[in-house]
């Protein structure tokens, strides 16, 4: 390889390194985070000498880890700063309110803010339903999901499938092997979520950012998160997401409801507005009767650029360099190592009742992940417009169902971002009373059927019976 050229530059997103190429020289590129105020900005070291990949190929490649790395570390810091504020507040482990949708997937972090380089040292996972007194451990299961629904995944992540009040709601801690709790979340199940999406470029500042209700007083917010990363090669979008959340005042003891003050005091980040946990008087309120918002944005990436026909060459004693073989693209010589497998597809097929919610997992790791129906991309916005704001993707990439209808069923298929397939389901919604009436109809079929078939043996029996006995009468 001959002499490295090193290019420094500090920059304030992923768009500003600049990468330089040529026939001669490949790119590889050294991406540290460096903190600078509230948001991760980058340190480029751009090594410039002989590689034997595509030059191209590599920067792609490059530029795509920075993309999601910049939403990794964004996401970590500002989840940071909101949890220190609540430790400061407690001096303690803060616990979380989450209030899930019922018959969906939810994900819990041991760390509740999960550093995205770190691998967690061995932890442990409790829980305690709310009917019961004791806490026991979560009944986990690593290799498929469990018959009840706890699945334990990369870096201690409890994944709870189908969630219902009876089976998984209450409190769950994860603590470390010393028995440290490292996180505290009390989980509701809820029956009902109305969601409003906004096409890119829609959203603007209104009455769902912040309102201070003089009656309790308690402030309602809506808690933005982090734009997710693209995820989609070419043109995609980017999410972020608003809960509306009751959060306390800055003097506790001036919210006159006990009840209230107490919820508050437990959960100073803040408790859903979607909680059954809050008094009567202040659910009634219209200012916390909101949607869950998604906001959305389009973006572009550039992908891995097409394979091309490759010459594979050999040097000889005399170091003469030819060409030995020609491989077309897409095509691989027995003179190099093949690349590994792709994983397999997950493929399933689900029944719903119509009515009900359902959530479809979609095992995509930290990779950005886009879904379709049949083979028309879903974007968020359009995922709205055709179900009616009855579908979403939610913040872990799972497509969501609030409210099942007949026209949902169909093929889904979730596709990372450079378009490997990941999962391909098939769901079919029925309607309860239509099945239970084809039930009875089969079960009446059946019933003439078995009649029938009987009385035909029967009259058989007779028939042959009255033949024997006039054969042996004659």
């Amino acid at each position: 390889m001959g002499k490295l050229t090193v290019v420094d530059k500090v920059t304030t997103g992923v768009h500003s390194c600049v990468l330089l190429a040529n026939k001669q020289a490949a790119i590889f590129v050294d991406n540290r985070a460096v903190n600078r105020g509230q948001q991760w900005n980058w340190h480029c070291r751009i090594f410039v000498g002989r590689a034997s990949l595509p030059t191209t190929t590599i920067a792609l490649l490059d530029h795509r880890s920075m993309e999601r790395d910049v939403y990794l570390f964004n996401r970590y810091h500002d989840c940071v700063r909101r949890r220190g504020t609540t430790a400061k507040t407690l001096n303690a482990v803060p616990p979380e309110h989450i209030a899930a949708l019922s018959d969906t997937i939810i994900s819990l972090d041991c760390r509740p803010c999960p550093h995205p380089r770190l691998k967690e040292n061995r932890k442990f996972w409790f829980y305690r339903r709310w009917p019961e007194d004791d806490i026991v451990d979560v009944p986990l299961s690593s290799a498929g999901y469990s018959d009840q629904g706890f699945v334990l995944t990369e870096n201690y992540r409890l994944l709870l499938v189908d969630v219902n009040q009876e089976r998984h709601g209450g409190e769950y801690v994860c603590a470390d092997i010393d028995g440290h709790p490292q996180s505290i979340y009390y989980l509701e199940i809820i029956d009902k979520l109305n969601v409003k999406v906004y096409n890119p470029g829609e959203y603007k500042s209104t009455i769902y950012d912040k309102v201070f209700i003089r009656a309790g007083p308690v402030n309602v917010v809506t808690q933005w998160s982090t734009w997710t990363s693209c995820n989609k090669c070419e043109l995609g979008e980017r999410r972020r997401y608003g809960e509306c959340l009751i959060k306390p005042p800055e003097n506790l003891t001036s919210i006159s409801d006990s009840r209230l003050r107490t919820l508050l005091s437990i959960f100073p980040g803040g408790v859903s507005c979607n909680s059954a946990w809050l008094p009567e008087w202040l659910k009634k309120k219209r200012e916390i009767q909101r949607p869950m918002l998604i906001d959305t944005m389009y973006c572009a990436i550039d992908c891995t650029p097409p394979e091309k026909d490759r010459e594979i060459t050999e040097m000889d004693e005399n170091g003469r360099i030819s060409v030995v073989e020609r491989v077309k693209a897409g095509y691989y010589s027995l003179r190099e190592q093949l690349p590994p497998l792709p994983k397999p597809v997950i493929r399933q097929v689900q029944q719903v009742d119509e009515g009900a919610s359902l959530s479809l997992y979609c095992p995509h790791g930290n990779e950005a992940v886009y879904w379709q129906r049949d083979d028309v991309f879903m974007p968020s916005a359009i995922l709205a417009s055709y179900t009616n704001s009855r579908a979403f993707i939610d913040e872990q990439n799972n497509l969501v169902f609030t409210s099942a209808h007949s026209q949902d069923s169909g093929f889904y298929s979730c596709w990372r971002y450079d378009g490997l397939l990941l999962l391909s389901s098939r769901i079919y919604v029925v309607d309860p009373e239509q099945m239970a009436a084809m039930k009875r109809a089969t079960v009446a079929a059946g019933s003439v059927i078995f009649f029938t078939f009987t009385l035909i043996m029967v009259c058989s029996y007779r028939r042959s019976s009255t033949m024997k006995l006039n054969k042996h009468g004659t």
